[in-house]
């Protein structure tokens, strides 16, 4: 997979064609407009909230589990529709999608 440099996805030129056709057309097209959950890291980004949950076996976030790494919670998500963008430009992905969070909370890494 190419190194991406200057923070843009490297879409070849159909996959890119793609990316235009949704942001052309994202008030209508957006998955998020259709009431699709907007996946990750799309919510991250939102202003509602989502909510943590542990207990004594795992660490829950909203439908994703984690573990923790030291100080700093890991939720490593697998089995992605490809119903949802990334992101509210219609950057999209395929059903083999996987993403691995890291929160930290702030004042945990600044008194690290």
């Amino acid at each position: 997979m190419p190194r991406v440099l200057d923070g843009k996805i490297p879409y070849r030129p159909g996959a890119l064609a793609v990316r235009k056709r949704n942001f052309a057309n994202r008030a209508t097209a957006d998955p998020q407009t259709r009431c699709f959950q907007p996946g990750v890291p799309h919510a991250a980004y939102l202003p509602t909230p989502f909510q943590i949950f542990q207990n004594a076996r795992a660490v829950y976030l909203v439908f994703s589990r984690g573990h923790w790494e030291g100080r700093t919670l890991v939720a490593d998500v697998a089995s992605f529709s490809d119903s949802t963008w990334l992101d509210g430009a219609g950057n999209y992905h395929s059903d083999a999608l996987h993403v691995v969070e890291r929160y930290t909370r702030p004042s945990e890494r600044l008194n690290s």
